[in-house]
């Protein structure tokens, strides 16, 4: 593991800080190449990733303590500082991605956005920089799995003992990885029959809750805490989050309002075909 990539004395910097920034500006340029299909100015793109930047960060620190807190763990209360210390411990990528859509959604009201179109426009490079981040995980030895006699096993440092290596185990953060990229390509598929504001933005949430539903399972017991009924804590959230969003998702098939040019989304792509004249 490299969890840091440059020490030079008092200055270093760690990989998955810097893995974390490589994803958020890969997200935002993806953005910005699709922001004009959809009739939002790059400008607005820019602003609102500052935004959205501060308030994940903020998000995820705190839901990551939060839930520390509910385990029975006293480290943030024995010594407040160590919540600054990102890079010691970790970030809640459910914490983080509703502080972003918080923050996201004040912003496309008060500039008179739809918050659902911006989503659309985001969701493929979201996916993207989350399948970047994961690397940052790998690189830092968190978010491993179960042991496994796998051919592709990897060793980690061991959670709370970071002088003792873990047992060959799933190496869940390439999971995670390899699920960002299927995600990503599925979004950019299923765009062409896009037909109303939110639906890349909600598929995105449908399909992020599976494949983390799904991960979670070789996470089990070694880096992901079991909450109620056998699941951990991130299954729990993602199939509650999955409900809700699938309901969202049919009533917004079910309504079929396909945005206008005034609501700032072009109309959604369509095959070329040629009509036939009547004789």
């Amino acid at each position: 593991m490299y969890p840091t990539l440059i020490e030079w004395g008092w200055f270093k910097i760690h990989s998955y800080g810097f893995m974390l920034m490589v994803a958020f500006a890969v997200g935002v340029l993806f953005s910005l190449k699709r922001a004009e299909r959809y009739g939002i100015e790059r400008e607005h793109i820019m602003d609102v990733a500052l935004y959205i930047l501060i308030a994940a960060i903020v998000g995820a620190r705190l839901m990551f303590v939060l839930l520390d807190l509910l385990n029975g763990s006293t480290a943030y209360l024995r010594e407040p500082l160590l919540i600054f210390k990102t890079w010691r411990g970790g970030l809640s990528f459910h914490g983080g991605f509703l502080g972003g859509l918080i923050a996201g959604v004040i912003y496309c009201r008060r500039h008179g956005i739809s918050p659902l179109v911006l989503g659309d426009v985001a969701a493929p490079g979201v996916a993207l920089g989350y399948a970047i981040a994961r690397i940052g995980c790998l690189l830092h030895g968190c978010c491993y799995g179960t042991p496994t006699d796998l051919p592709w096993a990897l060793r980690f440092p061991l959670e709370g003992h970071r002088d003792q290596l873990t047992p060959p185990s799933h190496p869940t953060q390439i999971y995670s990885s390899v699920g960002g990229l299927i995600v990503c390509g599925l979004l950019l598929w299923l765009e062409r029959w896009r037909d109303f504001p939110g639906y890349l933005f909600y598929l995105f949430i449908i399909l992020y809750s599976v494949e983390r539903f799904i991960v979670e399972c070789f996470r089990k017991g070694a880096t992901a805490r079991v909450l109620v009924a056998g699941l951990t804590e991130a299954q729990a959230a993602s199939l509650a989050i999955l409900l809700v969003t699938s309901i969202l998702f049919l009533r917004g098939r079910g309504a079929k309002k396909v945005p206008t040019a005034t609501s700032k989304s072009p109309p959604p792509r369509q095959k070329n075909r040629r009509r036939r004249r009547k004789t």
